[in-house]
């Protein structure tokens, strides 16, 4: 996935206005856009992040619909609806906030010397943002994690079973036939979701009943049952369920451990040091930010590489706190 840095001011220029004035450079308007948020605790950065495909994925985002209007409009929808509310973009007379699901409101910077264009001709331009908001503890960022996992994961698996279907339905005639052979799948499906939905109670943060506008989860499987072509599988999938079903789950890293992995093939491991996925899906990304981020200059790649790859063996052997690597600050 070709990358390259770029500036744009996120709350002032749309993704039409910025191919307007780079049309030498892009073939295509921007299509998708996405937001990573550093926390900085101490001296360390850390995101909160999960698999996406079986990968992490460490921006919320997706799709532009927005192309006349700032990159920030389409932001500030997507991480409330990855999220489920927990975490949202507002802005106050003090700037850009993150305000979670508590009522607390965390200064939020744009850090422009990290923005990142992942291009290729004729098919994608998407741009990622970096923030920064350094207000918050491990203890409460492991809270959003834990409190947001449970319902990334039941609403995936009601997203994996519509995009598996999305993907192989015919959207011809035989579409009602081939959706009926479907019948059974549907209904064991439902019934699991059921009585997950039980299971969790209260800390499911967005029910699908309210989605889907109904009485019950039974409501949901007649929506499913009648789902008349393609088209209308379509619109269920990306405009409703999709909007919540990005990740299978919620994790916190270290952001210094996601550039490694990106550099030396490695597994990504939360913090509590549990394997969650063989690589990073949009490392080519993390690689073009983080290596400005972590990297003071391509002579010292290999150095500053060795450098945080013996760290990270250090802190598995030894936990606890250590100097930041090459003591480098995002100011």
């Amino acid at each position: 996935m070709p990358t390259q840095l770029i500036k744009v001011d996120v709350e002032k220029v749309s993704p039409q206005a910025y191919y307007n004035a780079h049309k030498n450079e892009l073939d295509i308007i921007p299509d998708g856009v996405g937001l990573q948020i550093l926390f900085q605790v101490d001296s360390d950065y850390y995101l909160i992040a999960g698999p996406r495909s079986g990968n992490v994925l460490t921006v919320n985002g997706g799709a532009i619909k927005h192309k006349d209007k700032p990159f920030l409009k389409q932001l500030v929808e997507e991480v409330a609806e990855e999220t489920f509310g927990m975490m949202q973009l507002v802005r106050n007379e003090s700037g850009l906030q993150l305000l979670l699901e508590d009522g607390n409101q965390y200064p939020l910077t744009i850090l422009d010397h990290l923005t990142v264009l992942a291009h290729e001709r004729g098919k994608y331009a998407y741009v990622s943002f970096t923030a920064r908001c350094n207000s918050l503890t491990i203890d409460q960022l492991q809270h959003i994690a834990d409190t947001m996992h449970p319902t990334a994961s039941f609403w995936n698996k009601l997203g994996n079973y519509l995009f598996t279907h999305f993907r192989n339905a015919p959207k011809d005639e035989t579409f009602s036939e081939y959706w009926d052979l479907q019948c059974k799948s549907r209904d064991e499906l439902i019934r699991e979701l059921k009585i997950e939905r039980d299971q969790l109670k209260d800390l499911l943060l967005v029910d699908p009943i309210d989605i889907f506008a109904t009485q019950s989860i039974d409501g949901v499987l007649d929506q499913l049952h009648q789902v008349p072509n393609h088209k209308e599988l379509t619109t269920l999938f990306k405009d409703r369920v999709g909007r919540f079903s990005e990740r299978s789950g919620y994790y916190v890293f270290k952001a210094s451990d996601l550039f490694l992995a990106t550099e030396c093939n490695m597994g990504i491991k939360d913090i509590k040091g549990n394997l969650i996925a063989p690589k990073v899906l949009n490392s080519g990304t993390v690689n073009c930010a983080f290596s400005k981020l972590f990297l003071k200059n391509k002579k010292e790649n290999k150095v500053s590489l060795f450098s945080l790859q013996q760290k990270t063996h250090q802190e598995s052997a030894q936990p606890g706190p250590l100097t930041p690597f090459l003591g480098h600050s995002l100011l």
